[in-house]
């Protein structure tokens, strides 16, 4: 008897092609010095995380220990707890646009950008993708801002001292490396809000620039 493709199949299958989608959206990005971190650290490390949708992520564990709450800045909590919230959004929708792939029983090799725009259309979600897509903008603006933060990497490093390892202080380290160097942030805000929503508005009208064709 044959197997039946798992749910995870589906949602790796969704990851990997998400990640040809977003290098076709973003090539141009990738080749500029000053954005390529930022590049890899948003959609990697925060949008997209190594292992898709299947193992504990920033979004699982929003909440610090009071000593840290205590000492870091309002400011790097507050935006570490929004990039925390987009993340579990970004899972919830993603989880449920895998498992509507996954009991129509498509065959998870056969996903492409007909079957992906397909499902997506499904969960009839326009509105809050927009929300999701302006979210995201919010969340490198601030991830920016906490990065040019005088003696955040000192803070970080006591607070790794105080509570070990923790993903939002990881996701803070993580902000840090990628944005402090960057010297046109609205750039990179605008381009993904843009991008996103250019992308989505093409899923919803079946009107696709070229760059996509192939997907």
């Amino acid at each position: 008897m044959e197997m039946q493709p798992s749910l995870e199949e589906f949602k790796q299958a969704l990851r990997l092609f998400q990640i040809r989608r977003l290098e076709k959206t973003y090539k141009d990005l990738q080749n500029i010095s000053q954005y390529q971190k930022a590049y890899n650290f948003f959609f990697q490390q925060l949008y997209l995380p190594n292992k898709g949708f299947t193992t504990p992520s920033v979004s699982a564990d929003i909440t610090l220990p009071s000593s840290i709450e205590t000492f870091l800045d309002k400011r790097i909590i507050f935006s570490l707890r929004k990039a925390a919230k987009l993340q579990k959004k970004i899972e919830d929708i993603d989880f449920h646009l895998a498992k509507n792939i996954f009991l129509h029983k498509i065959d998870p090799n056969q996903l492409n950008l007909a079957v992906y725009q397909k499902f997506y259309k499904e969960l009839d979600n326009y509105e809050e993708r927009i929300d999701q897509f302006m979210l995201m903008g919010e969340v490198v603006k601030d991830l920016y801002a906490i990065s040019q933060i005088r003696l955040l990497r000192f803070a970080l490093e006591v607070g790794r001292k105080l509570v070990g390892k923790h993903p939002l202080l990881q996701l803070a380290e993580g902000a840090l490396s990628a944005y402090k160097d960057i010297k046109n942030i609205d750039f990179l805000i605008e381009s993904i809000e843009y991008r996103e929503i250019e992308f989505h508005n093409a899923l919803w009208n079946n009107d696709f620039p070229e760059k996509y064709k192939d997907l």
